[in-house]
């Protein structure tokens, strides 16, 4: 669910933890972080949770093929299946 994953986002503020590019943001930006509903979108719904973690990492790597992450963001891997989806994805 969203706000679980806010929610381990929120306690790794708090812990000073930098294990998310949102948290490790906020702490380096000093910048307020605010509900659940304020502040995060389910951009696409999963049935298989499994997939869950695969699509995150895919559209990590759109934005940053299109310079649109936070500085502290980078793609975990450099996988060329996400050029394919991508371009499948354009046509």
């Amino acid at each position: 669910m969203l706000r679980t994953r806010h929610q381990e986002h929120i306690r790794y503020i708090r812990n000073n933890d930098p294990k998310s590019a949102y948290s490790l943001h906020i702490l380096n930006q000093n910048l307020e972080y605010g509900p659940t509903q304020d502040t995060m979108k389910l951009i696409k719904g999963v049935e298989e949770q499994t997939m869950l973690l695969p699509l995150e990492q895919l559209y990590i790597h759109t934005l940053h093929n299109k310079d649109e992450l936070m500085p502290e963001q980078t793609p975990q891997e450099n996988n060329p299946i996400y050029e394919i989806l991508q371009n499948m994805d354009r046509t």
